[in-house]
């Protein structure tokens, strides 16, 4: 089978898409089996399994490392809180295609390969890929977790609910356009909020190594600087408390549950307190609440912690 060249960002999934409507047979099943070894590839929207496979039937134009991991994968944003062994374990499952084992999912992680992922893009990212390459592809950045608008654009993406009637199709954007939905009654502050959390995770994604208590300083002095907390050293109940409202207020229900974060304070506060804490989106949403997010900025601040 014929596997077209990936372009920049774009998605392992979308690269597979790309070649099965191409070149591939019709039934979704047995294309899933030539580019990846196994019949479930059209259900793994972000975490493909299956990439040695890939590799030697593309001829290495989709190589099986952890740079494919970082810019055509959702794991960019979990592996920087991965430890190596984690990671090791992780990877040689997706490069080899076990992704029958349970064994080989990281604790807290299991939900990356559900299924459940909704495809998500910009339009404007697409008019200029239709402008630049006759076509569109879905891009990484944008299917990671907490970003519903596009970092590039400002724009709120567009979203392709999961199905499970479908789960095994390979969806291109060019198809999706039709149905696909956005995000309704969106304030310019919400736009605004939504945009610095998005920033903030592609920050996270871009970051080799995260240490939460690093993250945990940050986002203190942050606060401290803000004067919305009295230390930024000790874990005062009242002040997080009051940090927790605050942030709260910044997110519409509809960002919350677009976010998955809870529609309560509670979780803001057990992040601050727990130094084992590492959920990207929540680290992102505690980030982008306050202060700069200009990547550079975010990186100076994280080195100083």
């Amino acid at each position: 089978m014929d596997v077209p060249a990936a372009h920049p960002n774009e998605t392992v999934y979308s690269v597979c898409g790309r070649a099965h409507w191409t070149s591939g047979p019709a039934d979704p099943v047995l294309s899933s089996i030539a580019l990846l070894g196994h019949r479930r590839g059209g259900a793994q929207h972000v975490v493909p399994f299956g990439l040695k496979h890939l590799e030697r039937v593309s001829q290495g134009a989709v190589q099986a490392d952890r740079a494919t991991l970082r810019e055509r994968t959702l794991l960019k944003v979990y592996l920087p809180f991965m430890a190596a062994l984690e990671r090791q374990v992780l990877e040689r499952a997706i490069f080899d295609g076990d992704h029958r084992s349970s064994a080989c999912w990281p604790s807290g992680y299991q939900s990356l390969f559900s299924g459940n992922h909704e495809l998500r893009y910009c339009r404007k990212c697409l008019e200029v890929d239709r402008s630049a390459l006759g076509h569109g592809y879905w891009h990484a950045e944008h299917q990671l977790p907490g970003v519903w608008v596009c970092p590039v654009h400002g724009l709120p993406l567009a979203f392709v609910p999961s199905r499970p009637k479908r789960r095994l199709e390979w969806v291109l954007v060019e198809d999706a356009v039709g149905e696909a939905e956005e995000l309704l009654l969106l304030s310019d502050a919400d736009k605004q909020a939504l945009w610095r959390v998005a920033v903030c995770c592609n920050w996270i994604g871009s970051c080799e190594r995260l240490r939460p208590e690093a993250l945990n300083i940050m986002v203190r002095k942050r606060l401290h600087n803000e004067k919305l907390v009295g230390s930024e050293n000790k874990a005062e109940p009242g002040a997080l408390e009051r940090v927790g409202t605050y942030i709260q207020k910044g997110l519409s229900s509809t960002v919350s549950e677009h976010l998955e974060v809870p529609t309560t304070s509670r979780w803001i506060q057990e992040t601050l307190v727990d130094p084992r804490a590492t959920h990207p989106v929540r680290w992102a949403v505690l980030l982008a609440a306050v202060g700069d997010v200009e990547a550079g900025g975010l990186t100076d601040e994280y080195l100083r912690a």
